[in-house]
């Protein structure tokens, strides 16, 4: 070979350099479509970066979102707009400081958590002794009167204690940041009793019988949960039929999830 002739130049680096540039458009075109939390793109985009990171898909369990868990069979709903109106724990708190990695971990957690207690609960589930409803931020446990309570009275049936008790072992698996509030709701036919003035009362202390249930579990911490009496204040139907009556007569559980992994 004659002196001061150049070998030929590599251009294998050319591949994995268009590669990295490729990679590169990719990842913004992503952080722009989450530039808006809400809006379609970021639905749409989440499910698949969940799956990437082993973590289940935000909207996999919601109605209409993914193949991957449909819940056309069962009685597990999603918070979708209108469906039922007056349904309590619809209003949302806008947070000006939310970030759209907060929120989308609090999705993935409401996920997880619906699927656990899913997983504990398919008899009573099967059974409408329970209904679960998830939203974006939280898990909804709808119990209806008959499930729980004697009408006109705040003491636990014996047959959905097991129930509770499995939910309250789940609950104190959860983050300690994650709220609980216990509600009671009832009907707009008024009661007075020697131990209940009117529904408030009636609602309020079915309430605190199913928190009481709750804090059997020493885990779960008592400044995470909350016992709330709503009366007839947010009915899930109109109360003009005795079958709509019995929807409005129920105790919820919701779970609202923190930001916590």
């Amino acid at each position: 070979m004659a002196q001061g002739k150049k070998a030929p130049r590599s251009e294998s680096w050319l591949m994995p350099f268009s590669d990295m540039l490729l990679l590169l458009v990719v990842m913004f075109v992503l952080f722009l479509s989450f530039s808006e939390v809400d809006s379609e793109s970021f639905r749409r985009n989440a499910g698949p970066i969940a799956e990437a990171f082993n973590q289940p898909p935000p909207t996999s369990i919601l109605i209409g979102q993914s193949a991957i868990a449909s819940l056309s069979t069962t009685n597990i709903a999603s918070d979708q707009p209108d469906t039922e109106p007056g349904k309590a724990g619809k209003e949302k708190i806008n947070l000006s400081v939310d970030s759209p990695r907060s929120k989308y971990i609090r999705d993935v957690n409401s996920v997880k958590l619906a699927r656990h207690l899913k997983s504990v609960m398919e008899d009573e589930i099967r059974d409408d002794k329970v209904k679960m409803f998830v939203e974006s931020e939280a898990v909804i446990l709808r119990f209806p009167e008959t499930s729980t309570f004697s009408s006109g009275r705040a003491k636990l049936h014996e047959a959905i204690q097991p129930t509770l008790t499995r939910i309250g072992d789940i609950i104190a698996g959860t983050p300690a940041t994650d709220k609980v509030v216990v509600t009671g709701h009832t009907d707009n036919v008024p009661i007075s009793t020697s131990r209940f003035r009117s529904n408030w009362d009636l609602s309020a202390a079915r309430a605190v019988s199913v928190v009481h249930h709750l804090l059997k579990n020493e885990k779960i911490d008592k400044k995470r949960v909350v016992a709330v009496g709503s009366a007839e204040s947010h009915p899930v139907a109109k109360n003009d039929t005795p079958k709509n009556r019995a929807l409005n007569r129920r105790v919820e559980i919701r779970i609202e999830m923190s930001d916590n992994i």
